[in-house]
């Protein structure tokens, strides 16, 4: 029995420093973005039926809601998309109002105006030309 007692210490140990390296990881993730300043010009909301399924004697349909927003930079547009599932709300911004983002291949990451990140699917991006 002293023996077990011996290593409940040692364990507590092993997962404190496992979950120590796990938040090291994760902040120099984030540490790593290429941060960089746009607008947003435009939010969209669109929803479309993805199928029906049955319950009991009824049909339901199966929606998909989706929150599209424009981000402008000097080069290009970008078209994101956010996922709302449930009741969930979409990010809080401001159209013509300042966005802090970061591109990490199709995914865009966003600073918004409470001050959160959120995670968003890149959809399009448009390459501005002067006219």
């Amino acid at each position: 029995m002293k023996q077990a007692r011996a290593t409940i210490p040692a364990i507590m140990r092993t997962l404190a420093l496992c979950a120590l390296l796990s938040f090291a990881a994760v902040v120099s993730a984030e540490a790593k973005r290429d941060w960089k300043d746009g607008t947003w010009r435009d939010s969209n909301r669109v929803t479309d039926t993805r199928g029906a399924v049955a319950v009991g004697t009824s049909v339901v349909l199966a929606r998909r809601v989706v929150q599209q927003f424009v981000i402008e930079t000097s080069e290009y547009l970008y078209v994101v998309a956010q996922r709302l599932k449930g009741k969930a709300k979409p990010l809080p911004m401001t159209v013509n109002g300042p966005v802090r983002y970061a591109i990490d291949k199709d995914t865009v990451y966003v600073i918004s105006e409470d001050g959160k990140e959120y995670k968003l699917d890149l959809t399009k991006k448009t390459l501005k030309t002067d006219r």
